[in-house]
C-alpha cells in the first residue's frame, strides 16, 4: 500500500498492511544523497549516510507505530531518535577522519 505520510503509514500498519511504500521518503533520500554529493561527499560517503538514516528511520517507524496516538510519547521518541542519529553521524565522521591521512608538513 502507498502511505501518503508517516501518520498514514501508522494507520496502514495498524490495519495489518505488510507491504508499505511511503510516497515522499525515497525521493527525499535521493535528494539528500544528491545534496551530500554537491557538498563534497564521495558517492560512498553519501550512500553510507543516507543508508544509516533510512535504517534508523525504519526502526523508528516500527517503534513509534505502537505509540503514535500519544503525542508526548512520540515527541520524546523523536527527540531520542534525533540524538541517536546525531551520535551515529558523529561516529561515522570520526571514523572517516581517522581514515584520512594527516597532511604532511614540509620543513624548509
Amino acid at each position: 500500500a502507498r502511505a501518503h505520510n508517516r501518520a498514514h503509514a501508522y494507520q496502514l500498519m495498524e490495519l495489518g498492511v505488510k507491504l508499505l511504500v511511503r510516497e515522499t521518503l525515497y525521493s527525499s533520500i535521493e535528494l539528500a544523497r544528491g545534496v551530500l554529493g554537491e557538498l563534497g561527499f564521495s558517492a560512498e560517503e553519501a550512500d553510507r549516510t543516507v543508508r544509516a538514516f533510512h535504517e534508523l528511520d525504519e526502526r523508528l517507524l516500527l517503534q513509534q507505530q505502537a505509540i503514535y496516538r500519544d503525542e508526548q510519547q512520540v515527541i520524546a521518541a523523536s527527540r531520542q531518535a534525533s540524538d541517536d542519529l546525531r551520535a551515529l553521524f558523529e561516529a561515522e565522521n570520526s571514523v572517516a577522519e581517522k581514515q584520512i591521512p594527516a597532511p604532511q608538513v614540509v620543513q624548509p
